[in-house]
């Protein structure tokens, strides 16, 4: 009974994947002499790279291109990914991740819901030696960090700095002359938003802006609950200036405007979120004053922790322990501050992203022997508008 459970998740995932992320699978491996060589490495290691990635979706353009770029770095080495994105809870994850363990995954990448599921995921890894990591998040509780550092199978994490952002973004409103703000955000206990959440709060204890009312999810985010929270904004505090969303994706940004719409305050009420959304939606709403400013950029922070986790299954891993590689955001207060970004950094029109197949190749230690740790720390660190427009000669 137990196998053929196994068996039909595995077709579920496997369809599901098909679904998610199979347009870009082929061109990305097509031909590619790089991914031929790796093959015989991969056969020579015994260690075919199967990723698993638990995630929101992978249908607005943050879960979409991350999925794409990790999928193009684990194809260097001839592996393959699957996606799950049903999970609605800490404890859904716990089963996601069970689903993928059964689906025959090796590694698993995951944009974990809190920091308190965190010990149990990792004992389920451990029991079935799956190496795993966190993207976009960082682990806030000590103890817990503790724990996971004793963990064989674990990588460590990339993060951004969220705290940072959004109380630059928080001062650019404050200096913009917002006196009255509102903020939405994921559940307490989010780690990500949690941190998003205090870089505003200490912007208003700086400045004469004031938080005069905030929601966080009481489940999973998305338009609906957002359009209801900022609804009640509009409707209970008359002067408000500002709306700030600690997390743009999930249609949360499309409810936020459908409830400024229907109250006719698109453009007179401030809206900032981190997050960037599509391109051409991006330049219009920066343009039009829909958006106020926005923070993203930082789709390419998956492949990263995925890096360390395809050199793991392949037999090198980077480090003998877990280890965190920090990310910086970008962000925009108009169209201008889009134009670079969308021609070189994350242009899908044109199919051009932050890095080549040949670049993902050198974050692998089977096509680049000189990898290390250190090395692919400092490509994180360096990641920038500019740092994309020298690589590929457009500077």
């Amino acid at each position: 009974m137990k196998k053929l459970l196994a068996l039909a998740m595995a077709l579920v995932l496997s369809l599901s994947l098909v679904a998610c992320g199979g347009g870009d699978s082929s061109a990305a491996a097509g031909g590619s002499s790089t991914a031929d060589d790796l093959s015989q490495a991969v056969e020579a290691t015994g260690e075919k790279v199967k990723l698993g990635i638990i995630i929101w979706g992978t249908t607005d353009a943050l879960g979409r291109n991350s999925t794409m770029m990790v999928e193009k770095l684990v194809q260097q080495v001839g592996g393959e990914i699957v996606i799950d994105s049903s999970y609605t809870s800490p404890e859904t994850q716990i089963q996601s991740a069970e689903n993928l363990i059964s689906a025959g995954c090796n590694a698993i990448l995951i944009v974990n819901s809190s920091d308190t599921m965190l010990p149990t995921l990792g004992k389920l890894c451990e029991e079935n030696q799956v190496y795993w990591g966190l993207q976009w998040r960082d682990v806030i509780s000590p103890e817990i960090e503790e724990q996971l550092n004793t963990m064989e199978y674990f990588v460590g994490n990339t993060c951004e700095d969220e705290t940072e952002i959004t109380h630059r973004l928080g001062m650019a409103m404050a200096d913009a002359g917002v006196k009255q703000l509102a903020m939405v955000g994921n559940p307490v206990g989010d780690t990500t938003h949690d941190a998003r959440w205090q870089g505003i709060v200490d912007a208003c204890d700086e400045t004469e802006m004031d938080l005069v009312a905030q929601y966080r999810y009481q489940g999973t985010s998305g338009a609906p609950a957002c359009m209801e929270a900022v609804e009640s904004f509009i409707t209970g505090y008359p002067d408000l200036d500002a709306i700030f969303l600690t997390g743009g994706t999930n249609s949360t940004l499309e409810g936020a405007l459908s409830a400024l719409d229907k109250h006719g305050k698109r453009g007179e009420i401030k809206l900032a979120c981190v997050d960037f959304i599509d391109a051409d939606q991006m330049k219009e709403y920066l343009e039009d004053g829909t958006l106020f400013a926005i923070a993203g950029g930082h789709y390419v922070d998956p492949v990263f922790t995925a890096a360390m986790l395809v050199n793991a299954v392949e037999g090198n891993r980077l480090s003998d322990k877990p280890e965190e590689i920090n990310l910086q955001f970008i962000d925009f207060q108009s169209a201008d501050d889009a134009v670079n970004y969308y021609d070189y950094v994350e242009n899908d029109a044109d199919g051009i992203y932050a890095y080549t197949e040949e670049e993902l190749g050198m974050m692998i230690k089977s096509i680049n022997p000189d990898l290390t740790m250190d090395g692919l720390r400092q490509m994180a660190a360096d990641y920038s508008i500019e740092d994309v427009m020298e690589r590929h000669g457009n500077a």
